[in-house]
This record gives C-alpha cells, sequence and structure tokens, in this order.
C-alpha cells in the first residue's frame, strides 16, 4: 500500500553546494548520481576544501520501508550539511538519529565512482495509534561522478515536504507539512 511521499526540497542542496565559506566556496564539487539495491535514486554532493579534504553537503535519495504492521512506506529523503560531513579519505560515515528517525549511510568516494550502503529507520504510529518501526533494512547503494548538479528525482510526486536545518550548535530541526 503506498502511503505517502516526502521530498526535502532539493534546491537547499544546489544553493548549499554553490554558497558557503571562502574556505569552500572556491572548491570544486563533485556530484555523484546512481540506484540503491530498491532500484530508487541516490545523489550526493561533496566538495574538496583548499587543503584536499572531501566534506559530503548533501545527499538525497528514494527510499521504500517496511512497517511492522506490514504496510508500506515511500520517501524522498534529503539531507544538507553545512560545511558538510568530513570524509576520511575517500570514506563517508554519516549516523544521525533523533527520537522519530534514524539515517545511516557509509561509502566509499573513488575518482568516478562510489558505493556503500545505507539503512533508515522511522517510528510511526499504526492505524490504532501504536508505535512501531518502519525500515528500509540493511541496503547497498552504487553512483557514478557526474557533471551533473543536484536534481529533484523525476517521477516522485511529492505530497508534502519536511524541511531540516542544522543549527549553529549542530542540532538538527525538522518541520513538515502536507502541500
Amino acid at each position: 500500500m503506498r502511503r505517502r511521499l516526502v521530498l526535502v526540497p532539493v534546491l537547499v542542496f544546489v544553493l548549499s553546494l554553490i554558497g558557503g565559506s571562502t574556505a569552500i566556496a572556491a572548491t570544486k564539487s563533485h556530484v555523484y548520481h546512481g540506484r540503491t539495491s530498491q532500484g530508487l535514486k541516490i545523489q550526493f554532493g561533496l566538495v574538496r576544501n583548499q587543503h584536499g579534504t572531501l566534506f559530503m553537503r548533501a545527499v538525497g535519495m528514494g527510499i521504500t520501508m517496511t512497517c511492522e504492521d506490514a504496510s508500506v512506506d515511500h520517501w524522498g529523503l534529503g539531507i544538507f550539511s553545512f560545511p558538510g560531513e568530513r570524509l576520511h579519505g575517500q570514506d563517508l560515515t554519516y549516523d544521525s538519529v533523533d527520537p522519530m528517525f534514524g539515517i545511516h549511510v557509509a561509502g566509499t568516494f573513488k575518482k568516478d565512482t562510489a558505493s556503500g550502503t545505507l539503512k533508515t529507520n522511522l517510528a510511526e504510529l499504526d492505524a490504532n495509534e501504536q508505535a512501531q518501526l518502519c525500515t528500509t533494512g540493511d541496503l547497498t547503494w552504487t553512483a557514478h561522478r557526474s557533471l551533473q548538479s543536484l536534481e529533484p528525482f523525476a517521477g516522485y510526486r511529492t505530497q508534502g515536504r519536511i524541511h531540516v536545518h542544522q543549527l549553529a550548535d549542530g542540532a538538527v530541526a525538522r518541520y513538515a507539512h502536507r502541500n
């Protein structure tokens, strides 16, 4: 059963890649487009600072989560991070957990290709307003470096938006609304 689709505005991603601090603004962007093992799109926006260190500025993906009551949720999910999540060499580990949502992305970014794993978990109420876990389970992804910029997920129908902002103290603020 298709229940919802939420898409974080990709405009934030694009602006974050071309805007930024003086130290990062003069750097080159690296964009990778690919697919997850669910067959859905995934894309990453990376920047390299003047010291040669890679940072993940943005990740966007389509995901399908299955819930304990066997319902299925379809999501478009995006995360923007400024100044970015530092890669260790070519390796990325991104883990974000709050009381409702957990996302875990890991991968290795080479010159022209990237691959890794991801998992998302969501606390959601079922039809009887009982708490349940919805999850993608463990997924893999592969991507290729592209000359294209980050772009919206063509073909996904948006029914609402979740805005995610990282505050100066590192906390994450989120709010949602239906279109």
